[in-house]
């Protein structure tokens, strides 16, 4: 998610936790608090104000006779993808025929890739001789009915493949998500790893300590 505009708000060159960097320019406005509280509620931060640059880099609008330069056109962008903004600037020399500059940021997106659904069964129960024999037993079952039916290779296929996936169904039974897991992750290892990841998300003093 990224939010661009005119924001009317001077947010100053002070920092403000992990929602406002260094690299501002003047002092806060009346309207700067507002942006930061609504920074703040939803988790994003600006990215124009994160990147160092001289300060011609950083002004976004020019007061009418120049008798002033001021930064209120920002780049926001959610915290959680801190990592995917490059660089984030104003362009004072760009000609557009206004009396702001437009800010431009390079983003770096790496998609998440999606897998598929995979079914995992219990294969370890076919250890056991007696599950073995009843897996066994509906396959051959199965095997005898369809030698009996005059069908073609296809629906012989498809026959065939239904058999072998309903008697696993009846005799093994799937695996949870949590029995897929590598059998030395125990609890308190992943109760670990939950509360690790809910700190990484939070860009405060207090997140980054309690993450270290």
């Amino acid at each position: 998610m990224v939010v661009m505009g005119d924001f009317n708000a001077v947010v100053g060159e002070g920092k403000e936790d992990g929602y406002v960097g260094h690299y501002g320019l003047g002092y806060c406005n009346d309207r700067a608090q507002m942006t930061v509280d609504f920074c703040k509620r939803r988790q994003i931060y600006i990215a124009n104000t994160w990147f160092t640059q001289d300060r011609r880099r950083r002004y976004t609008w020019t007061k009418p006779g120049d008798t002033g330069r001021y930064q209120i056109n920002y780049i926001l962008t959610k915290c959680r993808y801190w990592n995917s903004v490059c660089n984030a600037k104003a362009y004072p020399d760009a000609d557009i025929d206004s009396d702001h500059n437009p800010v431009v940021a390079r983003l770096r997106v790496k998609l998440k890739k999606v897998l598929k659904a995979t079914i995992r069964w219990h294969l370890e129960r076919m250890k056991d001789e007696g599950t073995a024999m009843n897996y066994r037993c509906e396959i051959d079952t199965a095997v005898v009915a369809e030698k009996q039916e005059s069908a073609d290779v296809k629906g012989r296929w498809e026959h065939r493949k239904s058999t072998v996936i309903k008697a696993a169904e009846l005799t093994l039974g799937h695996r949870t998500r949590e029995e897929v897991r590598k059998p030395w992750i125990t609890d308190e290892m992943t109760d670990m790893m939950h509360e690790r990841r809910k700190w990484k998300s939070i860009h405060s003093e207090e997140g980054c300590k309690k993450y270290k």
